[in-house]
C-alpha cells in the first residue's frame, strides 16, 4: 500500500515522458518537472515563480499575455484540451521546436492552466530533411519531366521524319511498281501487236499476191470477169488493210491525246442510213438491218467524222459476230442536248467472263477468236466518246446476242 502520496505523485511527476508546467491565472509557474530541464535547460525550482513568458519568444509574448487574459474572462469558452504547435527559448537562447497541450483547471475557485510540453526538434529536423527530400525529388522530377518530354519531342519530329521517309519509299516503290507495270503492258502489247500486225496484213497480203498472180494468168487467156473479180477482191483487201492502219493511227492519237475534234452541224439519222447502205456489200447471207429513228428532221453540233466511225465500227461489229438469217436492230434518238445511239444483234454474244476486258486493247473474247479482228475497235471506240464527253455501255449474253448503246454531247443548246 502506497504510504507517501506526495512522494509517489511527485516521482509520477517528474518521470512523465512530457514537460509539465502548472502556471496560475497571472502567467507565473508554480510547478515543473524534471522533464522540462531537459527541453529548456531550466531546473524546475529555477522556474519557480517566474513568468511563463521566459519560456517564450520575445515575438509571441505579448500575444500570449492576451491570450491568458482573455481566457481566464471566459474560461470555459475554450476547449479543455488545446495542441499547439509551436517553439520555445532554451536557457541559452536557442529556439526549441515544441509540441503544447493546455489543460485548464479550477481548484479553490482560482484557475490554473497545466501545459504538456513535448520537445519536437528532433521530428522537426526530420520533417525539414524530408521536405528538402521531397523538394530535391520534385526540382528532379521537374528536370526529368523537361528532358523527358524534350526526348518526347525529338522523339515526334524523328518519327514525322521517319513516316516521312517511309512514304517517301513506298510512293517511290508505287511510283516503280506502276512504271514496271505499265513497262510489261507495254511489252505485252508490243508483242500482240506484232502477232496481231502480221497475222492481219498477212492474210490480205497473200491474197493480193493470189489475185495479182491469177491476174496475169488470167491476162494471158483474156478472161476479163475473173480479172474483175480479182481486182474487187485486191481493192477490198486493201481497204482492210487501210482500215487496219487507220485503226493503228487512231490508237496511237488517244494513247497520245492527240486528236482534235472537229465540230460542225449535220442530221445524224442521215448520217446513220449512209452507212447501213454502205454496209449493204459485207452483210452475211440474208442478214437484215432494221432501223427505228426519231426526231429525224433534227440536227446536232458535234464531230461528224468521229460519230461514223464510232457507229459503223459497231454496225460492222454487229455483222462479224452474228449469223446468217439473223436481224440487227438500230435504234436512235436526240433527247435534251444528246444523240443517243444503239445497235442491237442475236449473235454469238461475250462470254460473262470476258465481258470486264471488252474496251481494253488487243482484248478479244475467248469465243471470237477465229473470227478476224484486231482486238482495238471497241477500245478505240471508248476512247473516241471519253473525248467527246460521252459515255458507252453494253449489255450481251453468251450466244444470245450484245446491245451497245452510247450517248454523245449535241453541241447545239450548249
Amino acid at each position: 500500500m502506497l504510504t507517501n502520496n506526495q512522494e509517489f505523485y511527485k516521482i509520477c511527476f517528474d518521470n512523465s515522458r512530457e514537460g509539465i508546467i502548472v502556471i496560475d491565472e497571472f502567467g507565473k509557474i508554480l510547478l515543473a518537472n524534471s522533464r522540462v530541464e531537459k527541453i529548456f535547460g531550466y531546473k524546475p525550482e529555477e522556474l519557480i515563480n517566474e513568468s511563463v513568458s521566459i519560456l517564450l519568444p520575445k515575438s509571441i509574448k505579448q500575444k500570449h499575455e492576451q491570450f491568458l487574459a482573455g481566457y481566464y474572462d471566459k474560461p470555459f469558452n475554450r476547449n479543455d484540451f488545446d495542441k499547439r504547435d509551436l517553439y520555445g527559448i532554451h536557457k541559452n537562447g536557442q529556439k526549441v521546436e515544441v509540441l503544447i497541450g493546455l489543460n485548464y483547471f479550477q481548484l479553490d475557485e482560482k484557475n490554473y492552466v497545466k501545459a504538456f510540453i513535448s520537445d519536437i526538434s528532433d521530428y522537426k529536423k526530420k520533417e525539414q530533411v524530408i521536405r528538402n527530400k521531397n523538394y530535391q525529388l520534385e526540382q528532379e522530377l521537374k528536370i526529368k519531366n523537361k528532358e523527358l518530354k524534350a526526348k518526347n519531342k525529338q522523339l515526334r519530329e524523328a518519327n514525322i521524319v521517319l513516316l516521312e521517309e517511309i512514304n517517301n519509299k513506298i510512293a517511290a516503290e508505287k511510283k516503280a511498281k506502276i512504271a514496271l507495270e505499265k513497262e510489261i503492258e507495254l511489252n505485252n502489247l508490243k508483242t500482240k501487236f506484232i502477232s496481231l500486225a502480221s497475222h492481219e496484213f498477212r492474210t490480205p497480203l497473200s491474197g493480193i499476191l493470189t489475185s495479182v498472180t491469177l491476174i496475169d494468168k488470167h491476162q494471158k487467156n483474156n478472161t476479163i470477169e475473173k480479172i474483175e473479180k480479182h481486182v474487187n477482191q485486191i481493192k477490198t483487201m486493201v481497204n482492210h488493210l487501210n482500215n487496219i492502219l487507220y485503226d493503228f493511227l487512231a490508237l496511237e492519237q488517244l494513247s497520245n491525246s492527240n486528236i482534235t475534234y472537229r465540230y460542225k452541224t449535220f442530221n445524224p439519222f442521215e448520217l446513220i442510213n449512209k452507212i447501213i447502205e454502205e454496209t449493204k456489200s459485207i452483210l452475211k447471207k440474208n442478214q437484215q438491218i432494221n432501223y427505228s429513228s426519231h426526231n429525224s428532221n433534227k440536227e446536232i453540233i458535234n464531230d461528224y467524222t468521229i460519230i461514223s466511225i464510232i457507229i459503223t465500227n459497231l454496225l460492222y461489229n454487229a455483222i462479224k459476230y452474228s449469223h446468217e438469217d439473223s436481224i440487227i436492230e438500230i435504234d436512235s434518238k436526240i433527247k435534251e442536248d444528246k444523240l443517243i445511239v444503239s445497235i442491237k444483234d442475236y449473235g454469238i454474244g461475250i462470254p460473262k467472263e470476258d465481258q470486264k476486258h471488252i474496251f481494253e486493247r488487243f482484248f478479244r473474247a475467248k469465243n471470237a477468236m477465229e473470227i478476224q479482228g484486231t482486238g482495238i475497235g471497241l477500245n478505240i471506240i471508248k476512247g473516241h466518246i471519253d473525248g467527246l464527253g460521252g459515255s458507252i455501255s453494253f449489255k450481251s449474253k453468251e450466244n444470245v446476242g450484245t446491245e451497245f448503246s452510247f450517248e454523245v454531247p449535241n453541241f447545239s443548246i450548249k
